[in-house]
């Protein structure tokens, strides 16, 4: 690979519903045989610990799909006239005022004549077992559910609530080997009465005491990640089970406690483990120091490794986040980076086309690089071109014939490059929505010499498509800018709060105008440009009110937002600027 030398997550009464479908069988779904029966009756309790009342409940079976509604005490009941097991259920309800949904699965049942009757519980045990049965998203396999029935079978259920339970007794003490968290009764607390809950109930509770139900995508996420690496990755099912435990970060459900990687824009890299039950970190000589949260905004907190100049964290809607240190160039350790759970995954997962934004030292310059590189699933490259900021191009890189090109396999689930004489290592994160993005540090133990250290952060090529006029953005801005006339001289600054309005669209051009808050700059930016899914700003000028005309440099936007952020980099080679927008809360 040619990077150029930078470049680089039962109800009150029943509800007779007709089924969709509904012919009996004798086949075989996966290790279990279709269940028919004439009257399918489900019935169970949806519960966080306290009742989910008035939610709404889906079902879809074999044959059947139906709805109801839980009563006050989180129950339903609800019969499909022809429906046959295996089923899959859904509720959806509000809870602190954010939508959750769960999922659970009704595997077997109770024939009487020509009725069925099954119990599903939905709750967040149910929804982790279902994750760790099938190594699907709950709400996928939902979704597609009249083709993948057959992952629903007894002997994976049964297996993957031994593992979770046990995983559970072992790191938070939690005995889950009394219930069946699918089955079993479940009288849930309801607001009124707090401490109504049976035993099944305040188990539930004692999983979820540092937990906001709305954290359960980031568990299961990190759930999917640990089952797919196997034992001996560097995120097990243990470690998810303990991040459980431990709860997320208070107003911020999709920053979970647990392994954290750091990588910095000069290159390196290192893991550390939040703990935020407990409002601690780790250090690198060993012990333990204080998370301080912001007092005025979630999503925001900070560490004080130096007394000086404790670095400051913000985290987008995916859980990952962004952070600095120092602000000065007599700060020794200034610096800004990303931040993110530790995940693994396989090579394969790099197949399709990537954005690639690198920025860094590089020899005895600073500069920032735009590629776009076309992988397979071996991450072998078919595909790659160099933004050239001297011809507004995308110039395509040729290889000779036996070149190595792409990336290769390296330690826990990270990646290397096959044609770099630096120490790249390459770290994928796959947020719960599905989004996959790349990281890259060039020297992650800080081993080469200081004038080749480099980031690198990479997204799938995506068109973007104009915002409409008045969209705002709310924001925190990170950057670091090198002094032109020191080499060595660098300044930092942020988490800014920012925000931006659009003031203007040309569908014709691609392009918006926008205002911002602070000072009331305007520029213009072209979508797409200088390659699909990237946003362009032109060299343009600015009357500031009290400051006269400015220049604004050319700049290049990495749009991620399903990670909630976007990555701005100078397009001048001769003006250094780097920065990390994570959207706000």
């Amino acid at each position: 690979m040619k990077f150029s030398g930078l470049a680089i997550l039962a109800a009150a009464a029943a509800i007779l519903l007709t089924a969709c479908g509904g012919s009996s069988t004798d086949s075989a779904v996966g290790e279990d045989a279709v269940t028919a029966a004439p009257g399918l009756t489900l019935s169970g309790t949806a519960a966080t610990g306290l009742a989910l009342a008035d939610s709404d409940v889906e079902v879809k079976c074999a044959t059947g799909t139906g709805s109801a509604l839980t009563d006050g005490s989180g129950t339903y009941t609800l019969t499909l006239a022809d429906g046959t097991l295996p089923c899959m259920l859904r509720v959806t309800a509000e809870v602190d005022g954010m939508t959750v949904m769960l999922h659970s699965v009704a595997d077997t049942g109770t024939t009487s004549g020509d009725s069925t009757t099954a119990v599903a519980n939905l709750t967040p045990l149910t929804e982790m077992i279902v994750a760790q049965a099938t190594g699907l998203p709950p709400s996928e396999l939902f979704d597609s559910f009249e083709d993948n029935y057959g992952q629903i079978t007894s002997a994976k259920l049964e297996t993957a609530t031994t593992r979770l339970a046990d995983a559970l007794h072992d790191v938070a003490g939690l005995d889950l080997s009394t219930i069946d968290p699918f089955k079993d009764t479940l009288q849930a607390a309801i607001a009124s009465a707090p401490d109504q809950g049976d035993d099944h109930d305040k188990l539930l509770d004692a999983l979820m005491e540092n937990l906001q139900a709305a954290a359960l995508p980031t568990v299961v996420n990190q759930l999917l990640t640990a089952k797919a690496a196997g034992d001996t990755g560097p995120l097990t099912l243990a470690d998810v089970m303990k991040d459980v435990s431990l709860g997320n970060l208070p107003g911020c459900p999709q920053v979970l406690s647990g392994k954290y990687r750091f990588v910095e824009n000069l290159g390196a890299s290192w893991v550390r483990e939040f703990d935020f039950k407990n409002m601690k970190t780790t250090l690198a000589a060993g012990g333990t120091i204080d998370i301080t949260p912001d007092p005025e905004e979630s999503c925001k907190f900070s560490v004080a490794y130096s007394v000086s100049s404790p670095r400051e964290f913000v985290f987008g809607s995916a859980g990952v986040g962004a952070w600095r240190t120092g602000t000065a160039p007599a700060d020794s350790n200034i610096g800004i980076g990303f931040i993110f759970p530790v995940q693994a995954h396989p090579l394969s997962v790099l197949e399709g086309e990537w954005a690639l934004v690198s920025s860094g030292k590089a020899d005895d310059h600073a500069r920032s690089s735009l590629e776009k590189m076309t992988l397979d699933s071996a991450g072998a490259v078919s595909a790659e071109c160099l933004y050239d900021p001297s011809t507004s191009e995308c110039e395509p890189i040729e290889y000779d014939e036996g070149d190595d090109t792409g990336f290769v396999e390296a330690e826990n689930g990270t990646f290397g490059l096959a044609n770099s004489d630096l120490l790249w290592r390459i770290y994928p994160y796959k947020a719960s929505n599905g989004t996959l993005v790349l990281f890259g540090a060039s020297d992650p133990d800080r081993t080469l010499e200081t004038t080749r250290r480099q980031i690198l952060v990479a997204g799938k090529v995506k068109p973007l498509s104009l915002p409409q006029p008045g969209q705002a953005t709310r924001y925190w801005d990170i950057d670091i800018v090198k002094d032109p006339l020191s080499y060595e001289s660098y300044t930092s600054s942020g988490p800014t709060a920012r925000a931006t309005s659009v003031t203007a669209v040309d569908a014709a051009a691609g392009t918006f105008t926008r205002e911002r808050e602070s000072d009331g700059r305007i520029d213009t930016l072209e979508i797409n440009q200088p390659i699909t899914g990237l946003r362009y700003r032109a060299p343009s000028t600015w009357n500031h009110p009290t400051e006269g005309t400015l220049t604004l440099p050319p700049i290049f936007q990495l749009p991620l937002d399903d990670l909630g952020m976007f990555i701005t980099a100078s397009a001048d080679p001769e003006s250094y600027s780097f920065a990390i927008s994570v959207l706000r809360p």
